[in-house]
């Protein structure tokens, strides 16, 4: 074939390529080695930049080239290659229907987040995968205001079980008033039939700010948090939650 023919195929360029860096990371292997081998208090770290005051780690990502050395089998089975360039043709013809799922997905997304921003609630006794408590330090929680007749999102940023009357204190997020405040107690019981409508009744009964739930795992807080909750309920990914 000759050195020229060789290098005017592109796949036996790619070839040389990959098993040329091949062999000079192991010459500079062997080289190591033999650095190990004959001073035995070298410190093995910098033996390696000692030999080619370098490092060469970054010629390993060559390795992942010969991934498209499949193509060039591909070549010897004429059939299967028009049946893949059929399949190319196809996804560039089906790319037009997939943006407009994903259209439809980020206009219903934003429609969630007009209806259902700042509504969902978990009950407090919520347990995570390991059993544990979600209602713990970092947790986003619903709370109710007094005198305001809507739902509050909040993030807990302290814990201390010693004040009984208030062991919670938690962090506004949303809107104006960003402050931390202290949470009477924990209304555990009423998560589980709470209604965003009670907050109007129970904002004119209570003195301090109350938690009544959690910020459930799928929301429509925020728009990425609703793209995902979105796309629960287009899959039946546990859309029941």
């Amino acid at each position: 074939m000759g050195p020229v023919n060789y290098f005017k195929d592109g796949f036996n360029i790619l070839d040389f390529v990959v098993v040329g860096t091949g062999i000079f990371e192991a010459v500079i292997g062997v080289s190591i080695l033999m650095c190990y081998f004959e001073d035995q208090t070298v410190d093995p770290f910098p033996c390696g930049s000692a030999v080619v005051g370098t490092d060469v780690s970054g010629l390993r990502l060559f390795r992942v080239l010969r991934v498209l050395r499949v193509h060039k089998v591909l070549r010897t089975f004429p059939h299967l290659l028009q049946q893949i360039d059929i399949m190319t043709v196809s996804a560039s013809a089906v790319s037009s229907v997939v943006l407009l799922l994903c259209l439809v997905l980020v206009l219903f997304s934003i429609l969630g987040m007009n209806l259902f921003g700042g509504l969902s609630i978990d009950p407090i006794d919520t347990m995570d995968s390991f059993h544990q408590s979600e209602m713990a330090y970092g947790a986003w929680v619903r709370a109710v205001l007094p005198g305001q007749s809507f739902l509050r999102t909040a993030r807990v940023i302290e814990i201390d079980m010693n004040r009984t009357d208030t062991p919670y204190r938690i962090h506004l997020w949303g809107g104006d008033l960003v402050e931390d405040v202290n949470v009477s107690h924990v209304w555990a019981e009423a998560s589980m039939s709470f209604l965003p409508s009670d907050a109007v009744s129970l904002s004119e009964t209570i003195q301090s700010p109350l938690i009544i739930g959690l910020v459930p795992r799928n929301n429509f807080d925020s728009f990425l948090p609703s793209l995902v909750s979105t796309f629960s309920v287009i899959t039946l990914t546990d859309w029941y939650r």
